[in-house]
């Protein structure tokens, strides 16, 4: 199996899977995931045109647990479970695509300093 990753105008990326039939010689495409992942098409530094480099690693765990994990170059560790059937497409939030998640706290925390040592001598535990 390959793991394709392509985009078009730098919006939309595509994410395949490639699997090679032998018996009947040809390979047949499956589309993964398709979304505005953030992997830009390309970016300008110092006036060049870079394109994005992608490296991936494939991990088959079981047939209903098959994870490509990636890096792009802007976004941090990125993975999908290409064997789950159940990934409603278009991928319209690419932050679940992150191997940690943003995530907000919404709890409020108080730290007051307590002066004064303990009962235990230093280096005694």
């Amino acid at each position: 199996m390959i793991v394709l990753f392509t985009y078009i105008d730098g919006l939309t990326n595509y994410i395949y899977k490639l699997l090679y039939d032998a018996e009947n010689n040809y390979i047949r495409v499956k589309t993964v995931a398709y979304g505005n992942f953030g992997i830009p098409a390309s970016h300008t530094a110092d006036g060049k045109i870079l394109k994005t480099e992608i490296s991936g690693i494939f991990s088959y765990e079981h047939s209903e647990l098959q994870k490509v994990y990636w890096v792009d170059g802007v976004n941090q560790l990125r993975y999908l479970n290409i064997a789950d059937s159940n990934v409603s497409l278009p991928i319209t939030e690419s932050n679940k695509l992150n191997s940690s998640p943003s995530f907000k706290v919404n709890h409020h925390l108080e730290v007051e300093r307590v002066n004064g040592g303990g009962i235990f001598t230093s280096g005694v535990i």
